[in-house]
């Protein structure tokens, strides 16, 4: 029996997926020194949950507050203007808070599956290193995205790695450019902010004061954009980044037919970020909107993009991160066989047969090779991919776990249609475990009469 055929059976095994709505959560550092922070929150208090009303992207919403030495109280709610009013009467008072990995823990708790958490401080976590793994785990279970919002330190350094790069070295130009390795990349060496940011989609806004309004204005986008779990989905294209200073001209990238909506972003010092068409001019202002304009933060939105190839060049004067993300209702669902057992989790003990849910039908024909891409950009294995049926792919034979958290990455290798080529990843990392494979046997094929309606 192929795997193709072999796959059809195991599919019926498979766990029906949980659709429900999503939350909206703040963790707020709501001692003293975030007085000017909480201020740039409330500021647009009024503008974010009027988005958050007329758009369907949230239906729930959780703040999470956290001092020290202690935390809470966590406030949750489907009523966005009882939201508002929370936050509006949230006040700063106290000691340099450090107890963030402990509110983190409350916002995720309290949060729905697949939510979208931002996080607010100005302080490093004193409980990160005892609950930083548990943050984590909890964050990669429930399928949450954390998007820390930084000023600054008020007490430790924030960061575990080096953040002031000589603005000379790795310069680079046209489309070859430093990849970052495992030692210097921040998903790897970064404290738990970084680390955290990377294995859920997030992304790490390291900014002044006085730049947390504008930063506000992200949310207020995302709120409006009626993302969905089951209709448009907040995807990311490529995520890159580079430890060093450089300039890049010209990065292509592959605009789906699925896609409705492009985000740029550039986080990195002096950041520069300019946007080009399939022919390499410039896009006109009228063809994308600025939703943050500051130093060391760029946000871009192409609005109603054409399929087909764009161009991104950007420079930094040192460590950067740039991330493509789209709107679109093509996303992918990876799941790994071991054992006879389905797990959304592999394990190391064994080799495991690949299984992507496609969000689309029609597209389940067009993804044809499938990467396991690890944190830091490296690709432990490419394989070939096989249909099972209209929603389901397969990996042409078993591959090796590796020992660290990786993502799934699904493309069609040359053009497809007439359109590029283009990709989908994992919205999160999957982060195996070591735990003994079971000797459950394969199911049957006579478990059940008739497999017609797989095809």
């Amino acid at each position: 029996m192929g795997l193709a055929a072999f796959g059809a059976i195991i599919l019926v095994f498979l766990p029906a997926p949980v659709r429900c709505g999503v939350s909206l959560g703040f963790i707020i550092d709501d001692t003293g020194s975030m007085s000017d922070d909480i201020s740039g929150v409330i500021s647009k208090a009024l503008e974010l949950f009027d988005a958050a009303t007329v758009g369907t992207t949230y239906d729930h919403y959780v703040i999470s507050l956290f001092n020290d030495p202690t935390t809470g109280p966590v406030f949750a709610t489907e009523d966005a203007n009882a939201a508002r009013n929370f936050i509006q009467n949230i006040r700063g008072g106290g000691d340099c808070a450090e107890l963030a990995a402990t509110g983190i823990i409350a916002g995720i708790e309290a949060a729905k599956p697949k939510s979208q958490l931002y996080f607010f401080s100005d302080a490093s976590a004193k409980d990160g290193p005892t609950l930083g793994p548990t943050v984590k785990s909890l964050a990669l279970a429930t399928g949450c995205r954390v998007d820390p919002i930084l000023t600054g330190t008020c007490r430790a350094t924030i960061r575990g790695r080096t953040s002031a790069k000589s603005a000379s070295s790795g310069q680079s130009s046209g489309l070859r450019f430093r990849r970052s390795t495992s030692g210097d990349h921040a998903c790897v060496t970064g404290d738990i902010y970084d680390q955290l940011a990377c294995l859920t989609g997030g992304e790490v806004y390291r900014v002044s004061k006085s730049e947390v309004a504008a930063i506000v204005n992200i949310i207020i986008e995302r709120a409006a954009a009626n993302i969905t779990a089951e209709g448009t989905r907040d995807l990311v294209l490529e995520s890159i980044y580079n430890p060093v200073a450089a300039e890049i001209d010209l990065h292509p990238f592959c605009v789906d037919p699925s896609v409705h909506d492009v985000v740029v972003s550039l986080i990195g010092p002096s950041a520069v970020l300019t946007l080009y068409d399939s022919t390499g001019s410039p896009l006109p202002s009228s063809a994308y909107v600025d939703i943050v304009d500051i130093g060391n933060v760029k946000v871009k939105k192409i609005v109603t993009p054409r399929p087909g190839t764009y161009f991104v060049s950007f420079s930094s004067s040192a460590d950067h991160t740039l991330k493509i993300s789209v709107r679109s209702t093509l996303g992918i669902t990876p799941s790994f066989l071991q054992g006879g057992i389905i797990e959304k989790t592999p394990s190391t003990e064994a080799k495991a047969i690949v299984y992507v849910e496609i969000s689309e039908s029609s597209a389940a024909a067009v993804f044809n090779t499938m990467e396991m891409e690890g944190l830091d950009g490296t690709v432990f294995d490419t394989i070939s991919l096989e249909r099972v049926n209209s929603t389901h792919l397969v990996s042409s034979s078993a591959v090796s776990i590796p020992d660290d958290c990786f993502f799934i990455k699904v493309s069609n290798s040359g053009t497809t249609r007439g359109y590029c080529s283009f990709t989908r990843s994992s919205p999160t990392a999957i982060c195996p475990t070591n735990k003994p494979v079971s000797t459950t046997t394969t199911p049957s094929t006579t478990t059940t009469q008739d497999w017609s309606w797989l095809f």
